[in-house]
């Protein structure tokens, strides 16, 4: 075998490599968005069926059966006071997102730190830094509160507070909160009364927020929990 040919079955056997590499990487990263686009609507289908002020201790607990690998609670989780949260975050853990409990509480979910380099192959392949989190709040053996939230990353770069917002990078928020009574700073349409919807931008993201109360009617319910997750 000449030169020529050995160099030639090397370059062949190495351009091989590479696209199964490439093909291997473009699989994983939209096999793992899809794992966790069908998580979050199995969580937002189990957040719709629950009835704020109607679902009980017992309903509560089947949710905490179901998502326990991602579930979490701070402090005691009794029928008596218990506020549940389950988490999900793109494989890659790339947002760093603040959540507020109903005390003012800020904690952070997880985010990796190390692999920065691979952040814009990974969103070049499909994969968008992505958190979904469900909230349900017990109080004396009834769900008084629940709320569904996904955050969608629109560049490789990681949200970060006070980023300049020309740069593109603010992730796209959905919101929907449930609340026992309406604070006063809402200003409310009088013809809905137990619900509000808000669309714009805010510091740092692009948000469409649904806030309702327990006295909203199922229709209009479904309607402000119904949140395209296709994307």
């Amino acid at each position: 075998m000449t030169i020529g040919k050995r160099w030639g079955r090397v370059l062949r056997v190495f351009g091989v490599t590479v696209l199964v590499l490439i093909a291997g990487l473009a699989a994983f990263v939209q096999i793992q968005q899809h794992i966790l686009r069908w998580r979050a609507e199995r969580l937002l289908a189990d957040i719709r069926e629950i009835q704020m002020g109607k679902s009980t201790w017992a309903d509560a607990q089947k949710l905490m059966y179901r998502w326990g690998a991602w579930g979490s609670y701070t402090g005691a989780c009794t029928a008596q006071s218990c506020n549940y949260r389950v988490a999900m975050q793109d494989p890659f853990r790339g947002m760093q997102v603040a959540i507020f409990d109903e005390q003012g509480f800020r904690t952070l979910l997880d985010q990796r730190r190390c692999c920065g380099w691979f952040k814009p192959v990974y969103h070049l392949f499909g994969g968008r830094f992505a958190i979904v989190e469900g909230v349900i709040q017990v109080r004396n053996g009834i769900i008084w509160t629940k709320s569904f939230v996904v955050a969608i990353a629109t560049s490789p770069d990681v949200y970060k507070p006070g980023k300049d917002s020309s740069m593109g990078s603010e992730p796209l928020v959905a919101d929907a909160d449930g609340v026992t009574h309406f604070q006063s700073e809402f200003d409310l349409s009088p013809a809905h009364p137990e619900y509000h919807v808000y669309a714009g931008g805010c510091t740092g993201y692009v948000l469409a927020n649904a806030l309702f109360t327990p006295r909203v009617d199922a229709a209009t319910m479904d309607k402000l929990l119904d949140i395209n997750l296709v994307c």
